[in-house]
């Protein structure tokens, strides 16, 4: 017994000892079990899908019950006041939530007890993407990139690489990977840049996936010949290109309208330039776009028949447009990983299937999910500010989504639910372009 009580305060010892280490080094430690310092348990987490009324809303599908006592914060905080609402209007479509409180077997809900809420204006945010626009000049300019407005100040870390020197060399059709925090504009005040020119645009798969051949076929060829093979990762094989010239031109002009301006000035045999061009064809099975690696995007006639409105089909085109500039993203990153880092390289995937929106992933389960769904959000920032520059309602993306979510529309369009993508382009447009009149239609407060 003595023996054993030994071990056991040679341990107590070890993790005080411990956890001063980590704490002169500035880290977070959890792990003494000091019970006032332990939070509640989270009953669920994510983002709000549904408010069905002032008292209820949705998270992952369960519906959560407020109430009088429910009390509010943000995520990582201060402990809650009892009593304090003072948050209750921020609870809303599209923000990111946690839930504490008992689950009730008789209703089939959560009521809630606290809710914590993320306060995007604290969180970090990173990442990797093309300027394709200059939203102002000058010693401390404004850049639109990978979705964000990046605003450069005097306090920003800056590195140039190649011809690159200072910023007076920076504009279009040049990357950045920053790192920075909202401010109450929502733009991102950068705290770090590393600017790299533009590479000659090169799609290659390097793909532990099956590689399979695809073939498109063309009623009017456009360059004399009826059929073209391309290279993507799926077991679909066939396309066949709709022949109804009047419908083709609708969604070449809708896709044309959401391709950034800046790779539409570029010249024809400008190295980085992407041939977009944009087809219906007549596969019933898939419910989103296909990219090629050479600039294609070819819509399913089944997401025109569900979307039905420009606003909506221009989100989608929007989401394939991204795809193609992610993918040039990829090459970049995997041509300057010494200059960028790890942290950097992680931003962007390894390497793409030029194909549907499928990037390829080495590793474990978990950090597969996790890469795709950044790599869908990233497309999804991109994807909304094509829209807005095009002049199409931003709202309806999220709708846009919603409506191709299911294999089969029910015929009640009203229980649809919102998939993750669609709350997050919510929260985006709630972030960055609320104070342009956009998203007043679909995010909903509370209150």
């Amino acid at each position: 017994m003595f023996r054993f009580a030994l071990i056991f305060l040679e341990q107590i010892r070890s993790r005080i000892l411990l956890h001063f280490i980590l704490l002169a080094q500035g880290t977070i430690l959890f792990c003494l079990p000091i019970a006032a310092q332990q939070k509640p348990e989270i009953a669920v987490d994510g983002y709000i899908t549904a408010v069905h009324s002032p008292t209820s809303f949705e998270v992952r599908g369960k519906e959560i019950s407020l109430s009088a006592q429910t009390n509010y914060g943000f995520i990582g905080g201060s402990p809650l006041q009892v009593g304090d609402g003072s948050l209750h209007d921020a609870v809303r479509l599209g923000a990111y939530v946690q839930i504490v409180g008992p689950t009730n077997p008789q209703a089939k809900t959560i009521d809630a007890t606290a809710v914590y809420l993320r306060n995007d204006l604290d969180r970090k945010l990173s990442g990797f993407g093309v300027i394709d626009k200059v939203v102002s000049a000058g010693p401390e300019p404004i850049f639109r990139a990978d979705g964000y407005l990046l605003h450069i100040t005097a306090a920003t870390d800056l590195t140039f690489a190649d011809e690159l020197n200072s910023l007076a060399d920076v504009g279009t059709n040049v990357w950045v990977h920053y790192e920075g925090e909202r401010d109450k504009s929502g733009a991102l005040l950068v705290s770090k840049a590393t600017f790299l020119p533009a590479k000659p645009t090169k799609f290659i798969a390097i793909s532990v996936l099956e590689v399979n051949e695809v073939q498109v076929e063309f009623p009017h060829p456009p360059n004399g010949r009826h059929k073209e093979k391309l290279r993507y990762s799926q077991s679909e094989s066939r396309f066949r290109v709709i022949d109804d010239p009047a419908l083709q031109e609708h969604i070449q002009r809708i896709g044309m309208s959401v391709v950034p301006a800046y790779q539409k000035a570029l010249p024809d045999n400008h190295p980085s330039k992407i041939q977009f061009k944009f087809y219906v064809v007549d596969n019933e099975s898939l419910r989103g776009e296909t990219c090629t690696k050479d600039g294609m995007i070819l819509l399913p006639k089944l997401v025109i028949d569900r979307l039905k409105t420009d606003d909506r089909l221009a989100a989608v085109l929007a989401d394939g447009v991204a795809f193609d500039l992610q993918r040039q993203a990829v090459r970049l990153t995997n041509a300057n990983r010494a200059l960028l880092g790890a942290e950097a390289a992680g931003d962007v995937a390894g390497a793409l299937v030029p194909g549907l929106n499928i990037p390829v992933l080495v590793g474990s389960g978990i950090a597969e999910h996790k890469l795709l769904v950044a790599m869908q959000k990233q497309r999804a920032r991109i994807a909304l500010a094509e829209l807005n520059d095009a002049g199409y309602d931003l709202n309806q993306a999220p709708e846009a989504w919603r409506l191709l979510a299911p294999k089969n529309l029910p015929a009640n369009l009203d229980t649809l639910k919102y998939p993750d993508l669609s709350v997050y382009q919510m929260n985006v447009i709630y972030q960055q372009y609320r104070n342009s009149g956009a998203g007043s239609d679909t995010i909903s407060a509370l209150h």
